[in-house]
């Protein structure tokens, strides 16, 4: 780890340890670069640890959430922003400059660990190509990826203007939280009229978004808020394999009778956050500590984090690697090919719930398609021979329908089913054809720009990952197609 480095994780124990009464001395992990080139940092073992050990354990206090920041701004009302939105602002206004420290008394060496460069994030890519700041690599990545990807970076943009545009009249409203600010460059509101300030607000964004972690701190388990950003945990890179890190919750505590408060931000505890090792492995000194985000496709691991797990060949085909392909371009194409019927199977599936999340699954036994595509195919299939009007004969192909998807019918018939299964082998021979011939031949080191950031070969590598995990999920469902597997 580079000097500079090493003396922020330094402050950060020191912080810990004087600020918020952590007991730093015994730690056995530690922050250091990454062997591979351009991997960043990592946590490391620094001894030999058991398996069950004890971790880290972080003060509640020295976390930054919801609560903790509001414990910051008592006169601000808990609901105004959102946690993700609140968190942000908490870091815009605290923000490094440069190669500087974060000057927030309160949480500056913990801020001052948070990772600088968002540069090779598809967000960045998409909010600057708005500003007219696209650089060409980013803009060129941006136009090769699978179209279900481009969606999901669509989706993640939108909540991100959403998200800015809350903050902005926000601190337009609270003009004693923007001067609070320990940057010199911030203190009214006049300078969120700046791009610059945007995409400091980016940063922030893209650190709360890509670094927290599920954390109870309102009474309804699945409440947005619950959530927050903890010192050294954010060292912990993503792992496709076994976990090292396992966070112990106080769920228990939470499912006990309702307390009345006068203010919700009492919830605060003075208690630890603790993170366990493995009670079935220990780990090597020199191991790095792997956290795994969870079993998520690709697509989805690149929108939100921006990176992706490597796929191996034949992983999909032995059903060993969860890989997900999403066909809502494909199926609304099916659908508009239908005609005047269009707009009645529309709104039928809108009805039924069934609208949208049509996938492709390669796991955990076998690939398949998913129960939301088949439902969206049999009511295509039940419809496409009749006109826009509703009529007798829609009503009751309609009403087959909703009889298999509240399961009072297996199916609608044999000839509906034979004619679904031929509209799936239609999707994945599309999805195979252009993940072939349309893109993978686009990412040939030829096609990218020259002289590119450092993350231009590795994003290079991502896209075409995200291409081949297309193609092998949807030649993977082609194959049990032809092989007559039922779904």
């Amino acid at each position: 780890m580079a000097d500079l480095e090493k003396e922020r994780w330094e402050r950060l124990l020191k912080w810990l340890k004087q600020e918020h009464g952590m007991k730093t001395d015994a730690l056995r992990i530690e922050a250091r670069d990454v062997p591979a080139a351009d991997a960043g940092r990592g946590l490391f073992a620094t001894a030999e640890i058991l398996p069950s050990s004890t971790l880290f354990e972080i003060p509640r206090t020295a976390l930054i959430n919801v609560k903790t920041v509001l414990a910051r701004f008592p006169h601000v009302k808990e609901g105004r922003l959102t946690g993700t939105q609140l968190v942000s602002l908490y870091l815009l206004l605290h923000k490094p400059s440069g190669d500087a420290d974060s000057l927030d008394r309160t949480f500056g060496p913990y801020i001052s660990t948070l990772p600088r460069d968002f540069s090779s994030h598809p967000l960045t890519w998409l909010v600057n190509r708005k500003l007219k700041k696209a650089d060409p690599c980013g803009s060129y990545f941006l136009d090769q990826v699978p179209p279900s990807t481009w969606e999901s970076i669509i989706k993640l943009n939108k909540r991100f203007w959403k998200d800015w545009d809350a903050v902005v009249k926000f601190m337009k409203d609270e003009p004693a939280v923007v001067a609070s600010s320990s940057r010199p460059d911030l203190k009214t509101a006049k300078a969120l009229d700046d791009n610059d300030m945007l995409l400091d607000y980016l940063w922030a964004w893209l650190n709360v978004n890509t670094r927290c972690i599920f954390c109870r701190l309102q009474q309804s388990p699945s409440h947005p808020d619950n959530f927050t950003l903890c010192p050294i945990l954010d060292f912990a890179n993503h792992g496709t394999g076994l976990t090292h890190i396992f966070p112990v919750t106080d769920s228990d505590i939470w499912g006990s009778p309702k307390q009345h408060r006068r203010d919700s931000r009492a919830q605060i505890k003075t208690n630890m956050f603790t993170f366990l090792g493995s009670s079935d492995y220990g780990l090597a000194e020199g191991q790095e500590l792997l956290l795994k985000y969870g079993a998520h496709p690709n697509r989805f691991l690149f929108t939100e984090y921006g990176f992706v797990n490597p796929l191996t060949d034949g992983a999909v085909a032995t059903s060993t690697y969860s890989a997900e392909v999403d066909l809502q371009d494909l199926v609304e194409e099916l659908i508009e090919k239908t005609g005047s019927v269009a707009p009645l199977i529309k709104s039928t599936l809108d009805e039924g719930g069934y609208w949208g999340d049509w996938t492709l699954h390669s796991s955990p036994n076998s690939a398949f398609p998913s129960y939301r595509l088949i439902s969206a195919l049999r009511l295509v299939c039940a419809l496409e021979r009749y006109s826009g009007e509703t009529t007798m004969q829609t009503r009751l192909a309609i009403d087959s329908w909703l009889d298999v998807t509240n399961g009072s019918k297996d199916t609608i018939s044999r000839v509906n089913e034979d004619a679904w299964r031929k509209k799936l082998l239609w999707l994945c021979e599309t999805v195979r054809y252009r993940a072939r011939k349309d893109r993978m031949s686009a990412l040939d080191a030829a096609s990218l720009p020259q002289g590119g950031p450092a993350w231009v070969p590795w994003q290079s590598e991502s896209v075409r990952t995200l291409w081949k995990e297309e193609l092998e999920v949807a030649e993977a469902v082609l194959a049990n197609i032809q092989a007559g597997v039922e779904f």
